[in-house]
């Protein structure tokens, strides 16, 4: 695991910032940024709750572009309650992104999280990683009722993990999976203003 030390918060800014100018200048203009992609989980950046919370009221604002945080692997409430009920550091982020891992269903309505103005973002799940022979039918059904789940509970955005992948909505060799299909559903709806 690593970790960020403080005295290089400024650096990251910055460095988050350069990608940002990267992409716009590349013709594909971020609407958000994550700080960091599931940051209680391991094998890279390990950020404690209270990293979290003096980065976001210290540094997120000055970030060129909306700020997603923290992006918990299982939408855990101690990783996302301080920066909620922070005022300054609930100023400074735009997006409350989550991961659904290991997430009971009763838990994807997070009325704190609208109680303080935050749009919810499923950022990252996957199903059927384990095996080609796993992704049936079946299994997108459960990704169609996860979508679903996360719509009815408030949430703004679902984004599966990954798009070209054997468990993904396209498969290796390039055709739509049953997941796919599963998630075309629900995208067919989505139109500019859609709320």
């Amino acid at each position: 695991d690593y970790v960020l030390f403080p005295e290089y918060y400024d650096d990251y800014v910055n460095l988050l910032n350069d990608y940002v100018e990267f992409m716009n200048n590349n013709g594909v203009p971020l609407y958000a940024i994550s700080i960091q992609n599931e940051p209680d989980w391991h094998g890279w950046t390990v950020w404690t709750p209270q990293q979290m919370l003096t980065f976001i009221k210290e540094n997120a604002q000055n970030i060129n572009c909306r700020v997603i945080a923290p992006e918990s692997y299982s939408f855990q409430r101690k990783m996302i309650d301080p920066l909620l009920k922070d005022s300054i550091a609930n100023s400074h982020f735009d997006i409350l992104g989550t991961h659904l891992y290991g997430t009971p269903k009763s838990n994807f309505y997070y009325p704190l999280a609208f109680e303080k103005g935050k749009e919810v973002w499923m950022t990252e799940h996957l199903f059927g990683s384990d095996g080609p022979e796993l992704n049936t039918w079946s299994l997108a059904l459960e990704v169609a009722e996860e979508i679903n789940n996360c719509m009815d509970a408030g949430m703004s955005a679902f984004v599966y993990w990954y798009i070209r992948r054997f468990y993904g909505l396209i498969n290796d060799e390039g055709n739509i999976t049953d997941k796919g299909y599963v998630m075309s559903h629900f995208s067919k709806f989505i139109k500019p203003g859609s709320q």
